[in-house]
């Protein structure tokens, strides 16, 4: 066997050794003291990558989570504001039916309608002043109008029909009168460019009628913007009239322009056409149009958009109607009328009004619980989601604390003998001396 002195491969063995011993103890100190088995790229460089896709996931759960908690508050202040108008309406129509009773005269049916606007007047203070984080709800600047081909416009139409009404508030045409069958008139919207058609009442192209009896009346059609408004003033009949709202073709001074978001041009027609109903006597009468155009209308989408989701696009939009006396027909209600007849008429009349109001209010407030409902499944499975990925990214990055531990307890004993062993071999050469 050779004797060396100048090189000592046993201790360098060992210092090797115990180096690499020296650096596992050190990272599991690192793994233990962090809780992570990765504190570095280098310590797993695609378990990183995977990690951080990961973490960046459950942070965009963790805020669309939020956010779509605000939107469920969001909603719940929104609803709240549209049950104390329920409220009104439903005592304004009890008071309605009170004052259709002819057990009541005209003295005491003015104390009635003092109730009535004071009623009215908190209906369209409740819209203006419900709000959230600064933000009006309920006064209309949220609606939603059409904005796309093939899009939907709503046009809000009211007319005066001798002692009945005439309604369409969402596409639906109903008339409240002692209608006879001699005037006719045709509801139509369409779209200007390209002649495509918006959808109305349920129909591409379709068409709304109704006859109404004879007598004076006024038919407003507004667009979603409450911007452009007609009045068409119809005696007892007539051979036909025409209203173009799109260009102000036949009123160049008055008539507005009307435009969706992408600048295309919306048509609202509304003709009264003379038909085999009209008795000769009728034909010819005087038709008075009068186009009033406050500014241009372009119907923009005011909708709120809620981002509930980790990624890009994920969100849902809702709008909510305009909520004002104004906007559910009912300001200016009057029972009250010069004899106790036409009192008890204007009462009966009112309960009709306040019953299509009462199911337009229901019917926006089933929308918004439904998506109030929507909102909140969404926040629960989007909470899955963030406790599935966390659990995930915590297999991938998180230190296994009982494995580091006895990794420690090896190391250290690994250390200890290395250092002995290092000893060792470095007294080794000494035995040289014993030959000399």
């Amino acid at each position: 066997m050779s004797i060396r002195v100048n090189t000592n491969i046993a201790s360098l063995n060992a210092q090797r050794n115990l180096s690499n011993t020296n650096q596992m103890l050190n990272k599991t100190l690192e793994r233990l003291s962090s809780g992570l088995r990765i504190n570095r790229a280098a310590d797993d460089a695609a378990g990183m990558a995977v990690s951080e896709k990961m973490r960046t996931q459950i942070r965009g759960f963790s805020q669309a989570i939020a956010n779509a908690q605000d939107a469920a508050n969001f909603i719940a202040t929104a609803e709240s504001g549209l049950d104390q108008t329920t409220q009104i309406l439903q005592r304004i129509r009890e008071l309605s039916i009170q004052s259709a009773s002819d057990t009541l005269v005209n003295t005491d049916r003015k104390k009635i309608q003092t109730e009535v606007n004071e009623l009215l007047q908190e209906l369209d203070k409740i819209a203006e002043t419900t709000e959230f984080n600064t933000r009006a709800l309920m006064d209309g600047s949220l609606e939603q109008a059409a904005a796309a081909e093939d899009a939907t416009l709503d046009i809000k139409a009211n007319a005066r029909v001798g002692t009945g009404t005439f309604r369409d508030m969402l596409g639906t045409v109903t008339i409240d009168t002692d209608a006879a069958d001699d005037a006719a008139f045709t509801v139509t919207v369409l779209r200007n460019e390209s002649g495509a058609a918006l959808t109305f009442n349920g129909a591409n192209g379709g068409a709304s009628a109704a006859s109404v009896a004879d007598g004076n009346f006024v038919l407003e059609v507004r667009s979603s913007l409450n911007d452009a408004v007609a009045y068409l003033d119809v005696g007892t009949g007539a051979a036909g009239a025409t209203l173009d709202l799109s260009t102000g073709a036949l009123f160049t001074t008055a008539a507005s322009s009307i435009t969706d978001s992408a600048g295309a041009a919306v048509t609202a027609t509304v003709a009264f056409n003379a038909g085999s109903a009209l008795s000769d006597e009728d034909i010819g009468k005087t038709v008075t149009v009068q186009a009033i155009a406050q500014r241009e209308a372009v119907a923009q989408d005011n909708a709120l958009t809620f981002h509930v989701g980790a990624n890009e696009g994920q969100f849902l939009k809702m709008g909510v109607q305009d909520m004002r006396a104004q906007a559910l027909r009912v300001e200016g209600l009057d029972l009250v009328g010069d004899t106790d007849a036409e009192s008890r008429l204007r009462a009966q009349n009112a309960i009709g009004v306040m019953d299509q109001a009462l199911e337009y209010v229901g019917n926006v407030r089933s929308r918004l619980g439904a998506m109030q409902n929507r909102v909140e499944y969404r926040i629960a499975n989007m909470q899955v989601a963030r406790e599935n990925l966390a659990a995930s990214e915590s297999r991938i990055r998180d230190a296994d604390i009982a494995a580091e531990t006895a990794n420690l307890t090896k190391a250290q004993i690994l250390v200890q003998a290395g250092t002995a062993v290092l000893t060792q071999a470095n007294i080794s050469p000494q035995s040289v001396l014993n030959l000399l």
